[in-house]
């Protein structure tokens, strides 16, 4: 599944055993992983109409699982930031968003970083994934 730079899919690894399912319901994770989710569908979806919730899940899960809770998390600002870019939100709302990334410790270099990830673990991720897109949508 192609994205836009900034768009990429990513989503949480289901906790399997009790310890852990309680530390990951009690974290930011699922919450990060449903927002990953919901903007793969929209991106992936919106230009197409095609109905992407199989691929996006599968590219949300593995990405989850290939990067770390923080690195996930700000894969998640990057593709609200692209959302809000793609569908002409203010100027202002963008910046908030921003500013509220970087207020809650994330830095430059996390986003640099995580950038440099995407390509990597997007293109797995489209190899694994891509079975689950519907005809003709990529």
């Amino acid at each position: 599944m192609k994205f836009p730079v900034g768009a990429a899919i990513i989503a949480a690894a289901i906790a399997t055993g009790s310890a852990n399912a309680q530390t990951y319901a009690s974290s930011t994770l699922p919450a990060t992983a449903r927002s990953i989710y919901q903007s793969c569908t929209q991106v992936a979806g919106g230009s197409t109409g095609a109905d992407m919730r199989a691929s996006c899940a599968c590219i949300t899960g593995y990405m989850g699982g290939a990067m770390s809770d923080r690195d996930f998390e700000v894969v998640a600002v990057l593709l609200r930031v692209g959302e809000m870019t793609e569908s002409g939100a203010p100027e202002a709302t963008i910046q908030a968003e921003i500013m509220a990334f970087f207020e809650r410790g994330f830095t430059e270099s996390d986003v640099q970083r995580v950038s440099a990830m995407i390509d990597a673990v997007t293109a797995r991720g489209d190899a694994v994934c891509g079975q689950f897109e519907p005809q003709g949508s990529v």
